[in-house]
């Protein structure tokens, strides 16, 4: 094997040959003296147009990642803008769910309850004679239900109600 017929990091090099070959180097006899400064300035020659050529390479691989990277983030802008005027929609319309030929539409609508801390969750459930857990912390489903029911709550309640909003695609795509 010759010195040319190497490898670089388990990675398979070209010859020579076939370098010559591909970058159209005719010009470099391979006969002449391997010592040559002749030869081995054209080698250099060679290899800084290859060097070039890699950081060209390297330029348009940054500019083809840039492209897609762009594109895609304007697909995802123009996604959540079509999310939110389906969203909208569904605000001004009554209904829960709606079903269309390419997807369906539903809103969701909770509260969550902010509590105030345990103390005045006790004194609420006793004076109101609501069941309360025996480690003496308040039964938050036994409260919700009777806020609920009521109306009456603690001191310090905060509930915000939630709207949720999903569609699904007949394709099954979201």
């Amino acid at each position: 094997m010759s010195v040319f017929e190497t490898k670089l990091e388990g990675v398979e090099i070209d010859t020579l040959n076939n370098i010559l070959k591909k970058y159209d180097a005719n010009d470099i006899d391979l006969d002449e003296n391997p010592d040559s400064h002749l030869r081995a300035d054209r080698i250099l020659y060679l290899l800084d147009k290859i060097k070039k050529e890699i950081r060209d390479d390297e330029n348009q691989k940054l500019e083809a990642i840039t492209f897609w990277d762009d594109r895609i983030e304007k697909k995802i802008k123009n996604s959540a803008y079509l999310e939110e005027m389906l969203e909208y929609y569904m605000s001004q319309n009554e209904k829960k769910t709606i079903k269309l030929p390419n997807g369906t539409l539903r809103v969701r609508k909770s509260k969550k309850f902010n509590y105030p801390d345990a103390d005045v969750l006790l004194e609420f459930s006793h004076f109101r004679k609501l069941e309360t857990n025996i480690t003496e912390k308040p039964n938050l489903k036994v409260i919700k239900e009777y806020i609920t029911n009521t109306g009456d709550h603690p001191d310090g309640l905060v509930v915000e109600e939630n709207s949720s909003f999903s569609y699904s695609l007949t394709t099954g795509e979201r």
